[in-house]
Formats: structure tokens, C-alpha cells, sequence
């Protein structure tokens, strides 16, 4: 069985994303562009990257994070997110959330990555987020939906504090025979996850980029966004 969440952590503590990536991640600010589905969310493939995003921005500036810092764990959370959120999308039974596993798990691997973590902590956040799944895809689109998903980038965030002050959890936490797959959605396939990883951003794929760094008032309006997001 592919190494599924271990590949997933290096990635996420060590990938470099290129310029294209990096733009993506850019247009991707919390604020750039405001979720327009009724009850405060866009569709659930946006509301993914939506609330990882305020997730990333809420913790890089707590942490003062450098500019270069927030638009790599940016570009990094929101590609991790998406990519668990495609593999879950259509194969999740017993109506559960997609959404808020892909946000948790995207939330935690960039604020792992943010507080400098190596892959074997990182692989532990993602483990410990994994184990937080929840919240009821029935709301998706509605107010309660949107709610749910906040609370999903804080769990993120909090996984990755727990790695990094020593708690544990399975190195198999996807994919594993009690993992977030098995659980979720048993006749997915866990390496969807991880093929052509690095090589093929599904950021790139979702938004339009911003070919400028990050200007000062930009991080200003979406550092108040997130803050009032997760609030």
C-alpha cells in the first residue's frame, strides 16, 4: 500500500511550489474572492480551499510569518486540501462531510509546515486532524455548513500545535486499516491522493493567479478577513 499520508507530510513540509502555484495561491487570499453560494459558501471544492485559506492566514500572521513563508504554506495547505477533497468527492458514504476532513487535514499541514515541523510531525498533525472528522455533508451550501468548516480550520490548527508538543498519532491516518479513507469512503482509492504530487498543482487548476507578491494592504484585508472568519 502507497505510503499515503507519510508522502503527503513530506510534501507538505518540504515542496517548493513554483510561480504558477504560488500566484494560484495568491488568488486564493480570504477576501480575493468572497464565497457567493446562498448561506455564505461557495461550492464545495472552493469552500475547501476558501477555508484553509483563512486558516493559513490566521496562523502565518500569528506566528509573524514572513510574506514568502504565508504564500509557500498557502499554496502547500490549499493543493493538500484539494486533493483529499477530490479523492473523497462522490465516494463518501454515510453522509459525511468531505469538506471539513479535506479542510482540516490542508489547515494542519500548513501550520505544521508554518511552525517548521518536520514530515514525521507533520504526518502526525495530519493523523490527528484525521482523527476529527466530522459534520454532516446535508449542510453543505447553507449557514450550518459554513460553520461546520470553520471550526474544521481550527481543528487543523490545533493538530498541528499537538504534533508539535509531542502528541502522537498513526503514521497511516488516511490511509491506514482504520484510517480517514477506510472509514469515509472504503471503495476510494487513498493514492489518488498523492499521484503526480509536485508535479501537477490542482491550485493551478481551481482559480486564477495574481501574478504580484502580496502587497501590505492585501495581507491587511485578508489577516482581518480570517481573523473574523474563525472568530
Amino acid at each position: 500500500m502507497t505510503a499515503v499520508t507519510r508522502t503527503l507530510a513530506a510534501f507538505a513540509a518540504e515542496a517548493v511550489p513554483g510561480p504558477a502555484a504560488l500566484a494560484a495561491a495568491r488568488g486564493a487570499l480570504p477576501g480575493t474572492e468572497a464565497p457567493t453560494r446562498s448561506g455564505g459558501e461557495a461550492g464545495p471544492d472552493r469552500a475547501a480551499a476558501h477555508w484553509t485559506a483563512c486558516a493559513v492566514v490566521h496562523h502565518a500572521a500569528a506566528r509573524e510569518a514572513t510574506p514568502g513563508q504565508a504564500e509557500h504554506a498557502l499554496a502547500v495547505g490549499i493543493e493538500v486540501a484539494l486533493r483529499l477533497f477530490g479523492s473523497l468527492d462522490g465516494q463518501v458514504v454515510g453522509g459525511w462531510d468531505p469538506v471539513g476532513s479535506a479542510v482540516r487535514v490542508g489547515a494542519a499541514a500548513a501550520a505544521a509546515r508554518l511552525n517548521g515541523l518536520d514530515a514525521g510531525h507533520v504526518a502526525r498533525a495530519i493523523g490527528i486532524a484525521a482523527t476529527q472528522a466530522a459534520g454532516l455533508a446535508v449542510v453543505e451550501g447553507t449557514a450550518l455548513g459554513a460553520y461546520q468548516h470553520k471550526y474544521a480550520a481550527g481543528d487543523g490548527l490545533q493538530a498541528a500545535h499537538l504534533a508539535g508538543a509531542g502528541m502522537t498519532a498513526p503514521e497511516t491516518g488516511l490511509e491506514g486499516r482504520r484510517g480517514l479513507f477506510a472509514l469515509l469512503a472504503p471503495e476510494a482509492d487513498p493514492a489518488g491522493v498523492v499521484q503526480e504530487l509536485g508535479e501537477r498543482w490542482l491550485v493551478t487548476e481551481q482559480r486564477p493567479g495574481v501574478p504580484a507578491p502580496i502587497g501590505a494592504a492585501q495581507w491587511a484585508d485578508a489577516v482581518a478577513y480570517a481573523r473574523e472568519a474563525l472568530s
